[in-house]
């Protein structure tokens, strides 16, 4: 999965963000971007990114995690915006969830990325359709996790609840969606 990450930013680098990322993401891949709609699917996301303006950046992973069974990771770090091939015009947060495919390689099944951009600069095309979230209520095992890693946050902060419930507690068999293998 760090493999994975390291040729993501490098793509990201080497191209911008609008054409690298896709290549990188799940079918189903989840987008949350500072000042835009949640979007879903490679398609939406696809979309979205392509009308912003170009913007290249890399990123470097704080710290990589993987669930005890392997099919799922995340990474979350500092992002690098380029404003010339040789400086960083300025500095960002991402989380990246990795999900395993069959073949053993990763995909980016979802991602947050705050502070990129200047949210007034942020180009929503006007038939975006926003991701629905069917059963996020409270029984549904994902909306479950996600209020007990706000939980474990608040009261631990961010990184050592990452660490803490990624890693440490993360059963992926309780999130058939994210779970499955995918080739």
């Amino acid at each position: 999965m760090r493999a994975a990450d390291a040729g993501a930013s490098a793509d990201a680098f080497s191209q911008d963000l609008a054409a690298s990322f896709p290549r990188r993401a799940d079918d189903d891949v989840i987008l949350l971007r500072e000042a835009a709609p949640v979007v879903a699917g490679r398609a939406e996301v696809t979309r979205l990114l392509a009308a912003q303006p170009p913007v290249r950046v890399s990123w470097q992973p704080y710290r990589v995690l993987v669930s005890r069974d392997a099919q799922l990771g995340v990474t979350f770090g500092e992002t690098l915006r380029y404003g010339s091939p040789d400086a960083p015009a300025g500095a960002a947060r991402y989380i990246t969830v990795w999900r395993r495919l069959a073949d053993g390689g990763w995909k980016i099944a979802a991602h947050a990325q705050i502070g990129l951009v200047p949210p007034d600069s942020v180009r929503v095309p006007p038939d975006t359709r926003r991701a629905s979230f069917a059963g996020s209520d409270v029984t549904n095992a994902f909306a479950r996790a996600d209020i007990d890693f706000a939980a474990a946050a608040k009261r631990s902060g961010a990184p050592d609840a990452f660490f803490r419930f990624a890693a440490m507690r993360m059963d992926t068999s309780a999130f058939p969606t994210l779970a499955r293998n995918k080739s």
